[in-house]
Protein backbone atom coordinates (compact mmCIF):
# COMPACT_ATOMS: atom_id res chain seq x y z
CA UNK A 1 0.00 0.00 0.00
CA UNK A 2 2.53 2.53 1.26
CA UNK A 3 4.83 2.06 -2.42
CA UNK A 4 1.38 1.98 -4.47
CA UNK A 5 0.53 5.43 -2.37
CA UNK A 6 4.04 6.47 -3.37
CA UNK A 7 4.29 6.06 -6.72
CA UNK A 8 0.58 7.41 -7.19
CA UNK A 9 1.59 10.71 -5.38
CA UNK A 10 5.19 10.96 -7.08
CA UNK A 11 3.21 10.46 -10.23
CA UNK A 12 0.59 13.17 -9.76
CA UNK A 13 3.11 15.97 -7.83
CA UNK A 14 5.55 17.74 -8.44
CA UNK A 15 6.95 19.00 -5.03
CA UNK A 16 9.61 21.45 -4.09
CA UNK A 17 10.41 24.15 -1.58
CA UNK A 18 11.46 27.35 -2.14
CA UNK A 19 14.53 28.42 1.09
CA UNK A 20 11.47 30.49 2.37
CA UNK A 21 8.13 28.38 1.73
CA UNK A 22 7.46 25.05 2.11
CA UNK A 23 4.81 23.75 -0.10
CA UNK A 24 3.68 20.19 -1.63
CA UNK A 25 2.56 20.95 -4.81
CA UNK A 26 -0.38 18.47 -6.35
CA UNK A 27 -0.73 18.14 -10.55
CA UNK A 28 -3.10 20.33 -11.86
CA UNK A 29 -4.18 19.70 -15.27
CA UNK A 30 -2.77 21.25 -17.88
CA UNK A 31 -6.18 21.92 -20.15
CA UNK A 32 -7.01 25.41 -20.92
CA UNK A 33 -3.02 26.56 -19.92
CA UNK A 34 -2.47 29.46 -21.15
CA UNK A 35 0.82 29.79 -23.74
CA UNK A 36 3.93 30.66 -22.38
CA UNK A 37 4.96 33.83 -24.44
CA UNK A 38 0.99 35.83 -23.61
CA UNK A 39 0.72 38.04 -20.83
CA UNK A 40 -1.58 36.95 -18.43
CA UNK A 41 -4.76 38.45 -17.65
CA UNK A 42 -5.96 38.78 -13.75
CA UNK A 43 -7.88 37.62 -12.06
CA UNK A 44 -6.02 34.01 -11.78
CA UNK A 45 -8.58 31.08 -11.45
CA UNK A 46 -8.46 29.25 -8.29
CA UNK A 47 -9.45 25.43 -8.07
CA UNK A 48 -9.18 25.47 -4.44
CA UNK A 49 -9.17 27.24 -1.33
CA UNK A 50 -7.14 24.95 0.34
CA UNK A 51 -4.26 23.11 -1.41
CA UNK A 52 -2.25 22.76 2.01
CA UNK A 53 -0.95 24.55 5.42
CA UNK A 54 2.18 25.39 6.78
CA UNK A 55 2.90 25.43 10.46
CA UNK A 56 6.15 26.38 11.64
CA UNK A 57 6.91 24.13 15.50
CA UNK A 58 9.12 24.20 17.71
CA UNK A 59 10.20 20.48 17.24
CA UNK A 60 9.02 18.44 13.96
CA UNK A 61 9.40 15.18 14.92
CA UNK A 62 7.15 15.88 17.53
CA UNK A 63 4.81 17.52 16.23
CA UNK A 64 4.84 15.26 13.09
CA UNK A 65 4.21 11.94 15.00
CA UNK A 66 1.19 14.42 17.19
CA UNK A 67 -0.68 14.39 13.64
CA UNK A 68 0.42 10.86 12.85
CA UNK A 69 -1.50 9.82 15.60
CA UNK A 70 -4.43 12.53 15.01
CA UNK A 71 -4.41 11.77 11.11
CA UNK A 72 -2.53 8.71 10.30
CA UNK A 73 1.25 7.85 9.63
CA UNK A 74 0.90 5.29 7.24
CA UNK A 75 2.04 7.39 4.32
CA UNK A 76 4.85 10.11 5.34
CA UNK A 77 6.54 12.27 3.10
CA UNK A 78 9.08 15.26 4.02
CA UNK A 79 12.13 16.39 3.06
CA UNK A 80 15.45 15.80 4.98
CA UNK A 81 17.69 18.42 3.54
CA UNK A 82 18.26 21.56 3.46
CA UNK A 83 15.46 21.54 6.58
CA UNK A 84 13.63 18.91 7.75
CA UNK A 85 9.94 18.88 6.45
CA UNK A 86 7.02 16.22 7.09
CA UNK A 87 3.80 16.57 5.43
CA UNK A 88 0.91 14.65 6.63
CA UNK A 89 -2.03 14.12 4.64
CA UNK A 90 -5.91 14.76 5.65
CA UNK A 91 -6.89 11.93 3.43
CA UNK A 92 -7.33 8.55 5.63
CA UNK A 93 -8.56 6.86 2.30
CA UNK A 94 -8.35 6.41 -1.33
CA UNK A 95 -5.18 8.44 -1.99
CA UNK A 96 -6.53 9.24 -5.69
CA UNK A 97 -8.51 11.87 -3.51
CA UNK A 98 -6.50 15.06 -3.57
CA UNK A 99 -7.24 15.76 0.20
CA UNK A 100 -4.27 18.55 1.48
CA UNK A 101 -2.03 18.52 3.83
CA UNK A 102 0.03 19.89 6.70
CA UNK A 103 3.57 20.89 6.16
CA UNK A 104 5.16 20.84 9.05
CA UNK A 105 8.66 22.89 9.44
CA UNK A 106 10.76 24.19 12.24
CA UNK A 107 9.84 27.77 13.44
CA UNK A 108 12.46 30.43 12.84
CA UNK A 109 13.23 28.43 9.50
CA UNK A 110 11.72 28.76 5.66
CA UNK A 111 8.22 30.14 6.30
CA UNK A 112 8.41 31.61 10.01
CA UNK A 113 12.19 33.27 9.20
CA UNK A 114 12.70 35.84 12.62
CA UNK A 115 9.81 34.26 14.41
CA UNK A 116 10.64 32.11 17.64
CA UNK A 117 7.00 31.08 18.60
CA UNK A 118 5.11 28.71 16.53
CA UNK A 119 2.63 29.43 14.19
CA UNK A 120 0.62 28.79 11.03
CA UNK A 121 3.13 30.60 8.55
CA UNK A 122 1.39 30.53 5.37
CA UNK A 123 -1.32 29.21 3.48
CA UNK A 124 -1.73 27.41 -0.12
CA UNK A 125 -4.17 27.58 -2.74
CA UNK A 126 -4.18 26.01 -5.85
CA UNK A 127 -5.00 27.93 -9.40
CA UNK A 128 -5.21 26.85 -13.06
CA UNK A 129 -2.06 25.79 -15.44
CA UNK A 130 -0.03 29.26 -15.72
CA UNK A 131 3.19 30.62 -15.89
CA UNK A 132 4.86 31.96 -12.88
CA UNK A 133 6.67 34.45 -14.74
CA UNK A 134 3.63 35.82 -15.97
CA UNK A 135 1.93 35.72 -13.01
CA UNK A 136 4.58 37.86 -11.40
CA UNK A 137 4.52 40.12 -14.37
CA UNK A 138 0.42 40.68 -13.82
CA UNK A 139 1.09 40.93 -9.69
CA UNK A 140 3.77 44.04 -10.58
CA UNK A 141 1.52 45.77 -12.41
CA UNK A 142 -0.45 45.89 -9.62
CA UNK A 143 1.66 46.28 -7.30
CA UNK A 144 1.46 43.06 -5.16
CA UNK A 145 4.51 41.60 -3.66
CA UNK A 146 5.56 38.40 -5.24
CA UNK A 147 9.00 36.16 -4.59
CA UNK A 148 11.09 35.40 -7.41
CA UNK A 149 9.79 31.74 -7.70
CA UNK A 150 7.37 29.43 -5.63
CA UNK A 151 4.44 30.93 -6.08
CA UNK A 152 4.01 32.90 -3.04
CA UNK A 153 2.51 36.48 -2.99
CA UNK A 154 1.92 38.43 -0.40
CA UNK A 155 -1.60 39.86 0.50
CA UNK A 156 -2.89 43.78 0.98
CA UNK A 157 -2.26 42.53 5.31
CA UNK A 158 1.36 40.62 4.02
CA UNK A 159 -0.47 37.31 4.52
CA UNK A 160 1.80 34.81 2.13
CA UNK A 161 -0.44 33.16 -0.16
CA UNK A 162 1.34 29.97 -1.75
CA UNK A 163 -0.16 29.59 -5.45
CA UNK A 164 -0.16 25.67 -6.92
CA UNK A 165 -0.43 25.18 -10.32
CA UNK A 166 2.37 26.96 -12.37
CA UNK A 167 3.85 24.86 -15.39
CA UNK A 168 7.09 26.66 -15.84
CA UNK A 169 8.66 26.63 -12.58
CA UNK A 170 9.86 24.18 -9.62
CA UNK A 171 9.47 24.96 -6.09
CA UNK A 172 11.57 22.39 -5.21
CA UNK A 173 14.75 23.14 -2.99
CA UNK A 174 15.57 19.47 -2.04
CA UNK A 175 14.06 16.41 -2.60
CA UNK A 176 10.28 14.94 -1.49
CA UNK A 177 11.01 11.61 -0.25
CA UNK A 178 9.01 9.21 1.93
CA UNK A 179 9.81 10.20 5.91
CA UNK A 180 10.22 7.19 8.49
CA UNK A 181 7.20 6.63 9.88
CA UNK A 182 6.34 8.13 13.47
CA UNK A 183 3.10 6.02 14.23
CA UNK A 184 2.03 2.93 13.27
CA UNK A 185 -2.06 2.45 14.54
CA UNK A 186 -5.10 3.53 14.34
CA UNK A 187 -5.57 7.02 13.87
CA UNK A 188 -7.90 9.17 16.34
CA UNK A 189 -9.96 10.50 13.34
CA UNK A 190 -11.08 9.05 9.53
CA UNK A 191 -10.08 12.73 8.00
CA UNK A 192 -11.53 13.52 4.61
CA UNK A 193 -9.76 16.94 3.72
CA UNK A 194 -9.57 20.09 4.37
CA UNK A 195 -13.19 22.31 5.87
CA UNK A 196 -11.88 25.94 5.74
CA UNK A 197 -9.34 27.99 6.68
CA UNK A 198 -9.60 31.52 8.60
CA UNK A 199 -7.22 34.89 8.23
CA UNK A 200 -7.25 37.54 10.38
CA UNK A 201 -7.62 40.51 8.57
CA UNK A 202 -7.54 44.26 9.44
CA UNK A 203 -9.66 45.62 6.89
CA UNK A 204 -12.25 44.00 5.44
CA UNK A 205 -13.32 46.07 2.25
CA UNK A 206 -9.26 46.20 1.66
CA UNK A 207 -9.22 41.98 1.85
CA UNK A 208 -12.42 41.46 -0.33
CA UNK A 209 -11.12 43.77 -2.99
CA UNK A 210 -7.25 42.14 -3.19
CA UNK A 211 -8.57 38.83 -3.54
CA UNK A 212 -11.48 39.73 -6.01
CA UNK A 213 -8.89 41.45 -7.95
CA UNK A 214 -6.10 39.14 -7.89
CA UNK A 215 -8.36 35.49 -7.85
CA UNK A 216 -11.71 36.52 -9.12
CA UNK A 217 -13.35 35.43 -6.12
CA UNK A 218 -16.74 36.81 -4.61
CA UNK A 219 -17.89 36.59 -1.12
CA UNK A 220 -20.40 34.36 -0.25
CA UNK A 221 -21.82 35.67 3.22
CA UNK A 222 -20.62 38.56 5.34
CA UNK A 223 -21.05 39.95 8.88
CA UNK A 224 -19.94 43.41 10.50
CA UNK A 225 -16.59 41.52 11.45
CA UNK A 226 -16.80 38.25 9.03
CA UNK A 227 -16.74 37.32 5.75
CA UNK A 228 -16.76 33.61 4.04
CA UNK A 229 -15.95 32.26 0.81
CA UNK A 230 -16.66 28.92 -0.80
CA UNK A 231 -14.59 26.90 -3.89
CA UNK A 232 -18.18 24.11 -3.63
CA UNK A 233 -16.12 21.73 -1.27
CA UNK A 234 -13.75 23.72 1.34
CA UNK A 235 -13.98 27.45 2.62
CA UNK A 236 -11.97 30.36 3.35
CA UNK A 237 -13.32 33.01 6.14
CA UNK A 238 -11.51 36.03 7.14
CA UNK A 239 -12.40 38.29 10.17
CA UNK A 240 -11.38 41.28 11.41
CA UNK A 241 -8.68 42.03 14.23
CA UNK A 242 -9.68 43.09 17.41
CA UNK A 243 -7.42 43.93 20.88
CA UNK A 244 -4.21 44.65 19.17
CA UNK A 245 -3.97 41.70 17.47
CA UNK A 246 -1.78 41.09 14.36
CA UNK A 247 -3.03 39.79 10.77
CA UNK A 248 -2.37 36.30 9.91
CA UNK A 249 -3.76 32.55 9.82
CA UNK A 250 -6.22 32.12 12.62
CA UNK A 251 -6.90 28.47 12.50
CA UNK A 252 -7.64 25.44 10.07
CA UNK A 253 -10.42 22.83 9.39
CA UNK A 254 -10.35 19.21 8.54
CA UNK A 255 -13.71 17.29 7.64
CA UNK A 256 -13.64 13.97 9.57
CA UNK A 257 -16.34 10.92 10.18
CA UNK A 258 -18.56 11.22 12.39
CA UNK A 259 -17.70 10.50 15.97
CA UNK A 260 -18.06 10.73 19.99
CA UNK A 261 -17.28 13.57 21.08
CA UNK A 262 -16.45 12.59 24.96
CA UNK A 263 -14.02 9.77 23.96
CA UNK A 264 -12.26 11.70 20.95
CA UNK A 265 -12.02 14.60 23.29
CA UNK A 266 -10.24 12.32 26.08
CA UNK A 267 -7.96 10.65 23.38
CA UNK A 268 -6.83 14.08 21.87
CA UNK A 269 -5.90 15.64 25.64
CA UNK A 270 -3.87 12.29 26.27
CA UNK A 271 -2.13 12.89 23.40
CA UNK A 272 -0.93 16.49 24.37
CA UNK A 273 -3.66 18.56 22.63
CA UNK A 274 -5.62 20.93 24.17
CA UNK A 275 -9.77 20.80 23.23
CA UNK A 276 -11.83 23.75 23.93
CA UNK A 277 -14.87 24.82 25.11
CA UNK A 278 -17.90 24.24 22.28
CA UNK A 279 -18.76 28.03 21.44
CA UNK A 280 -22.75 29.36 20.64
CA UNK A 281 -23.77 27.47 17.58
CA UNK A 282 -21.45 24.91 17.51
CA UNK A 283 -22.88 20.88 16.73
CA UNK A 284 -21.22 17.93 19.00
CA UNK A 285 -20.02 16.75 15.43
CA UNK A 286 -17.45 19.85 16.10
CA UNK A 287 -14.47 20.25 18.25
CA UNK A 288 -12.01 23.50 18.61
CA UNK A 289 -8.53 22.16 19.94
CA UNK A 290 -5.41 23.63 20.04
CA UNK A 291 -2.26 20.84 18.70
CA UNK A 292 0.80 20.38 21.03
CA UNK A 293 2.39 23.79 19.50
CA UNK A 294 -0.62 25.61 20.61
CA UNK A 295 -1.58 26.25 16.97
CA UNK A 296 -5.79 25.98 16.79
CA UNK A 297 -7.58 23.70 14.62
CA UNK A 298 -11.00 22.58 13.95
CA UNK A 299 -12.79 19.03 13.48
CA UNK A 300 -15.93 19.00 11.90
CA UNK A 301 -18.03 15.96 11.18
CA UNK A 302 -21.68 16.17 9.05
Amino acid sequence: MKQRYKNHMLNLLRVSFYTWLISLLTFVPVTSAQNAEEPLELPLELTSFTHHIGISVKDVLESAEFYSRVFGGENVFGEKEPALRYFISFQSGDPSVDAGDVAIGKVGTAGSVGRTEPLIDHIAVAAVPHYGSAWRSALSDIGVNALPQAGIIFDNDNIPVQVAGALDESMAAGEITDMPSLFSGDPLVQSIGFDHIMLRVSDLDASAEFYKQVFGIDTESRTEDTLWYSDGTTRMGMRLTKGGEAPGVETYGVKIKRFNRDSLSSALTAIGATVHPAQPGDSDQLLRISDIDGINLVLTAE
